[in-house]
């Protein structure tokens, strides 16, 4: 993995949506494997990054952000990374 290409610890959330962006963006262009891609979303999600509320869904600022097809995305990837994990799109 790359690591020098996204930041891996971003500093604020609008950081962190722009990093989700470029690595989603990346992944649906071909340039980012989709194994790297789900690591990377894994990270954030196991850093406190991505989810809220004691993992149970991802943060309203970046679903708000992100969108719709990102986050189905987002959802896919981390798959059964988290047991009680529930999202709900508006």
């Amino acid at each position: 993995m790359t690591l020098d290409k996204y930041i891996r610890y971003p500093k604020t959330v609008h950081q962190t949506v722009v990093e989700i962006r470029k690595i989603l963006n990346d992944y649906w262009t071909g340039l980012l494997p989709e194994e790297e891609a789900k690591e990377y979303i894994r990270h954030y999600a196991k850093k406190g990054l991505l989810l809220s509320d004691g993992g149970k869904s991802i943060n309203p600022t970046l679903r708000n952000q992100l969108g719709k097809k990102k986050i189905n995305l987002i959802n896919e990837f981390l798959g059964n990374y988290q047991l009680t994990f529930v999202e709900k799109l508006r």
